[in-house]
């Protein structure tokens, strides 16, 4: 199984998991800590570089009875590590007056990152490759409360009439960090108004990897 990551923590391979903000156990190695609101990442005096991966929050989806253009309360937030990297929320469907889907967010990474395409997403969640959620979460909310949101990946879009944009994702290591990083996350965009069905989007995560001495 890949590694999944979700609002809970992290399941790896080998079916562990982690449920707290970082990796427990002392004598150094690997840590991770997964944030799913915005924070801060605290430097050990033994580490010099991380590697990070941002995921920004999913754009809700509209109703069908959603007139007018763009609800800027349905686009998802940006999620960013520092100035090192950063990606975009996915924009909120919507009717004008046809269906529109909302459109994918980016990753901005500078020098020796990636983005983190849809199709390589599974390791963040159900293997999806359009990233849509009918769940239906307390718009804005990170994480989540519906009880089958668990299943969805960070950054999907929200189900509706216009289905929301997915968040941009992207990947960059060896990122030199000389003391405490600013960790934001993007929050999930709100469904659309309207008594039609349609879904908020899902929030966005940050993850920070690092060795340990």
């Amino acid at each position: 199984m890949p590694t999944s990551i979700t609002s809970t923590g992290i399941t790896f391979p080998d079916a562990t998991t982690q449920t707290t903000a970082a990796t427990a156990g002392g004598g150094g190695g690997l840590r991770l800590q997964l944030f799913t609101a915005p924070g801060t990442w605290t430097k050990p005096a033994s580490t010099n570089y991380v590697k990070s991966i941002v995921i920004g929050g999913g754009g809700g989806g509209s109703s069908p009875n959603t007139g007018g253009g763009l609800n800027p309360i349905q686009n998802g937030g940006t999620s960013s590590f520092g100035s090192f990297l950063s990606a975009t929320g996915g924009q909120g469907g919507r009717r004008v007056p046809t269906d529109v889907p909302g459109t994918n967010g980016v990753g901005s990474f500078g020098a020796g990152g990636v983005n983190v395409s849809l199709n390589d997403r599974s390791g963040f969640g159900t293997a999806n490759n359009n990233l849509t959620t009918n769940s239906t979460p307390t718009p804005g909310g990170n994480p989540y409360a519906a009880p089958n949101s668990i299943a969805e990946p960070a950054g999907s879009g929200g189900q509706g009439a216009g289905r929301g944009g997915v968040g941009g994702a992207a990947l960059k290591g060896n990122i030199p960090v000389p003391g405490p990083v600013a960790v934001t996350v993007g929050a999930s965009g709100g469904r659309g108004p309207g008594p039609s069905v349609c879904y908020a989007g899902v929030g966005g995560v940050v993850l920070v990897e690092w060795i340990q001495e």
